[in-house]
């Protein structure tokens, strides 16, 4: 990992070691706003998982996370900023610990390399998957490059832990796959493709033919030109509570969270509800 720079990055908004240039909840209004009104703690709720964010300053996870409106979600930790920053390492710990009552567990990352005691605790878990972000944007994420990710990805599959490789943001013109042959050399098989939330106090070099679309859009994600390989559904898991129980937690839940989501509210509630209960 590149520090040169981190007393630079220990001053940004979401202070991440990474300090991705296009950092979406530093840099997207709309998205910002979202974050800025929960303060220091907050649960994000998408159509794929339920994020817990650890943030500077705040109590550890297990005096605030309401594990009892858990039960049957698939749950992530840390989706502003890096689940396997050591900063994190007691909540992860903590959250990993009890992983049996979940669904699933997905934890996204762009860190170059994971303590050997959390990857000997990842590997113990079977209902765990380690989404690495392959970008190819180097230039843009100084804090860590995509190759040090695919090695990290082959470490983990030496280890017997799921990996997902996740090709997000997706920037016309500036992203590329040249890490693509090493990536399946070592064993990444399955990726995800996700567009680009782009905002003008961005100081990102795009091609004028792809930036006009983009500023078109403003704040929403958009995919433009993307590679030519095949892009799956990231990992999802099904819980096993009922539907009365499901619908019940998600009611409550939905009073403490951040939809960190395009989607609208409701939209991502149906998907919450859904993706706990059994249906037999």
């Amino acid at each position: 990992m590149n520090w040169e720079n981190m007393d630079v990055f220990q001053e940004k908004y979401m202070k991440c070691p990474i300090g991705c240039k296009y950092c979406m909840v530093e840099l997207v209004p709309s998205r910002k706003e979202a974050w800025d009104h929960k303060g220091n703690e907050s649960i994000g709720l998408n159509k794929t998982a339920c994020f817990i964010n650890r943030l500077p300053g705040g109590r550890s996870i297990d005096k605030w996370v309401p594990l009892h409106l858990l039960d049957g979600e698939t749950v992530g930790f840390q989706g502003i900023q890096d689940p396997f920053d050591p900063r994190w390492e007691k909540d992860l710990k903590w959250l990993l610990s009890n992983s049996s009552r979940f669904a699933g567990v997905i934890l996204t990352t762009k860190w170059p390399n994971i303590d050997n005691d959390i990857i000997k605790l990842l590997s113990s878990i079977r209902n765990v998957v380690v989404v690495l972000s392959l970008t190819g944007l180097d230039i843009l994420e100084p804090g860590s490059t995509t190759i040090e990710r695919v090695n990290l990805g082959e470490k983990l599959i030496s280890h017997g832990i799921r990996v997902h490789g996740l090709i997000h943001p997706w920037i016309a013109g500036v992203s590329n796959i040249d890490w693509m042959a090493t990536a399946l050399k070592v064993g990444i098989k399955d990726f995800t493709v996700k567009g680009f939330r782009y905002s003008s106090r961005m100081k990102i070099d795009i091609p004028d033919k792809y930036l006009k679309a983009y500023k078109a859009n403003d704040g929403e994600e958009i995919l433009l030109n993307p590679p030519n390989i095949k892009s799956i559904n990231l990992p999802r898991f099904q819980g096993n509570i009922s539907l009365e129980e499901a619908e019940e937690q998600v009611r409550e839940l939905s009073k403490l969270v951040v939809i960190s989501s395009s989607s609208s509210r409701g939209e991502v509630l149906r998907y919450t509800i859904k993706r706990r209960f059994k249906d037999v």
